[in-house]
């Protein structure tokens, strides 16, 4: 199961409500419920009733595609229903006196009485299911399916048709949800209101008992901060950042070799960071494995043998690069879902090690109350169809009516589950300088592609000619 939406059940979800029916009036607004909520027109341009685009032409609506996220499916995602998730950990086994330390060596002669024994443990409560939702623009129910022109261009995306503006009202709610869970991956905190808990919080350290309160330091994850500096300088005098994170990838493989669950097999253990970090990192790693002193700079970086070792990098199991630990590929995956910011001249990120996987025992994935089960019990003691389970129980999709004037609500709770937090990493604020400033896939960062974001309205294909000049 991966976190992809799937685009045709998501636009299928509309006619599962009962909104495409086949007079195209749902089964619960036929039921009486016609007055739900109070609501407003919006004034939005869409796909087809307010003639968005030029209404007559045969051009595909291009662009805003309900892409894949490699970091997402790596991660992989299963339904979970459980509200309380303990992680339980044996912290220590040793003799007798290990905690105060009055133990002694274990010898005894024939005739005496053994020392003993004694162990620590620690119970982690995880974080719960976080809530995310997204309503879609307010329609006019009576425009679906008006049409202007005989050739009126049937817009697709992915390759499916979108027949109507129910249909683009539902899969912009879709994309933004998906877009909120995008950042939260990363940035989320169970301690705001309906967040779950995102990367940031987790490969932490500060874990504690449960039930006392206790700390539980073999639950850390190791986290560096790099204070803003760039990747060559020396933080303690003497390491500059590969050290680190070979020293880092390392000591992760020690402790699961003490875990006993098995070796970490290759791909179940990757370094995410946005694509700017990653350029950076490799360039870095050549010089650190190639150039003469280990000193990176353009000169050294610009011989045959640093190119040649460089292109070595490239691709990798996931296609977006990879270094090697003792000879072992380590693959990253860049998500540019994190946040940005600078500090001049350099762009400031974070890097993870991340481990999802040890031997056969899955411990870091991501989760998702599972919408069917309440879809399917409000229709059975309500006796109408109202909340529909889509994309494999993902999502809850609702349809909220004034009259005529319709409106589409889509629902995901989510989180991530890391029960070894020990076998990930984080070292933050890595600095970084490129010949182009990075770019972000996020709407709401100020490095987004677009820079003048500017609301739909419609038509919006009459309201100005070629030069910008009003036309009516």
């Amino acid at each position: 199961m991966t976190a992809m939406i799937d685009l045709e059940r998501l636009l299928q979800a509309a006619a599962f409500s009962g909104a495409l029916a086949g007079d195209n009036i749902p089964a619960w607004l036929a039921q009486g419920r016609a007055k739900e909520a109070s609501l407003t027109l919006s004034t939005m341009g869409m796909i087809y009733g307010d003639a968005l685009f030029s209404t007559c032409g045969s051009n595909d609506l291009l662009s805003l595609t309900l892409e894949a996220e490699p970091f997402l499916d790596w991660m992989g995602w299963r339904a979970n229903n459980e509200e309380r998730q303990f992680v339980k950990l044996i912290s220590y086994v040793g003799p007798e006196g290990t905690a105060d330390g009055t133990y002694d060596s274990g010898t005894k002669a024939a005739c005496d009485d053994a020392s003993g024994v004694e162990y620590g443990t620690c119970e982690v409560l995880l974080p719960g299911k976080g809530r995310i939702a997204r309503s879609g623009p307010t329609l006019d129910l009576t425009n679906v399916g008006v049409r202007y022109c005989d050739n009126y261009p049937l817009f697709m995306k992915d390759g499916t048709p979108i027949q109507d503006d129910l249909m683009w009202a539902i899969t912009m709610a879709g994309i933004a949800v998906k877009q909120d869970l995008k950042r939260l991956v990363i940035t989320g905190n169970a301690a705001n209101s309906n967040e779950f808990s995102g990367l940031q919080t987790l490969v932490n350290t500060g874990y504690r008992n449960a039930t006392d309160g206790r700390r539980c330091s073999a639950m850390d994850s190791i986290v560096v901060d790099w204070n803003n500096n760039p990747m060559t300088t020396a933080l303690n005098g003497t390491h500059v950042l590969v050290d680190y994170l070979v020293d880092i990838i390392r000591r992760i493989r020690v402790r699961v070799s003490w875990a006993n669950l098995g070796p970490i097999a290759q791909g179940d253990m990757v370094l995410m960071m946005p694509s700017y970090l990653r350029d950076c990192l490799l360039d870095a790693f050549t010089c650190w494995s190639v150039c003469p002193g280990q000193q990176y700079n353009e000169a050294n970086l610009n011989t045959f043998e640093a190119r040649s070792f460089r292109n070595t990098l490239n691709g990798g199991q996931f296609g977006m690069g990879q270094i090697f630990v003792d000879n072992i590929p380590v693959p990253i995956i860049t998500y540019d879902w994190q946040s940005l910011s600078q500090s001049a001249p350099y762009f400031i990120g974070d890097i993870y090690v991340l481990t999802r996987r040890i031997g056969n025992v899955p411990v870091l994935w991501g989760q998702y109350i599972d919408m069917s089960t309440p879809a399917a019990r409000f229709q059975e003691e309500a006796g109408f169809t109202h909340y529909r389970a889509t994309d494999g129980g993902k999502f809850l999709v609702y349809w909220k009516t004034d009259n005529e004037c319709v409106q589409n609500t889509v629902v995901m709770r989510p989180n991530i589950y890391l029960s070894a937090p020990w076998a990930c990493a984080r070292i933050q604020n890595v600095a970084c300088q490129r010949p182009l400033e990075p770019i972000s896939p996020d709407p709401t960062s100020s490095y987004y592609v677009e820079d003048y974001i500017t609301p739909a309205t419609a038509p919006e294909d009459y309201l100005v000619d070629a030069f910008g000049n009003a036309t009516s």
